[in-house]
């Protein structure tokens, strides 16, 4: 808290202000899971269905090493993608805007005073700005791991699509 008291409009104002943009934080961040958990089911599937078809084409009397090695990488490739868009998705820990009743009730006397008064509606005020900003870094730094491990998933995805046609052009020893 600041030494000088914050005038009472400008506290409800960052407050508000604080609110809106932890808000906004929220969204995008349901959106960024969203996305994760959309990417890892495409490319698991993908993955799977290639599995399968390695597996079946294997099963025929004569199958080409190379296409067995080129389908292998692809899907590989696909489900570490897969599990890479799992972990940008999986549940996080956020910090959302308010405050619990009794903490805030508990902080509003013990803090001010030692206990010997309650707090302004402008120290309060302050207080849960400096709350609120320290959930939007919070929360931001999770969104930027998770963006992080999303594009990883996509590189990561992009090399299969790269990878499955050179592994197949690739000479095969024959023994």
């Amino acid at each position: 808290m600041s030494a000088t008291p914050i005038p009472l409009g400008l506290a409800r104002e960052i407050v508000r202000q604080g609110e809106a943009r932890l808000e906004a934080i929220m969204a995008l961040t349901i959106a960024a899971v969203t996305r994760a958990t959309t990417l890892c089911g495409v490319f698991g599937a993908g993955s799977i269905a290639l599995v399968a078809a390695v597996l079946a084409y294997l099963g025929t009397e004569h199958p080409i090493a190379r296409l067995l090695i080129a389908g292998s990488v692809t899907a590989s490739l696909l489900l570490v993608a897969s599990v890479l868009a799992a972990f940008a998705g999986t549940s996080r820990k956020y910090w959302g805007a308010g405050a619990i009743p009794s903490e805030l009730r508990n902080w509003s006397w013990s803090t001010c005073g030692a206990g010997t008064r309650w707090s302004t509606e402008e120290e309060l005020l302050d207080a849960v700005g400096e709350r609120l900003d320290k959930a939007i870094d919070k929360n931001l730094r999770l969104i930027r791991r998770e963006g992080f491990l999303v594009n990883l998933s996509l590189w990561v995805a992009l090399a299969a699509v790269i990878a499955g046609p050179v592994a197949y052009w690739v000479p095969v020893p024959t023994f």
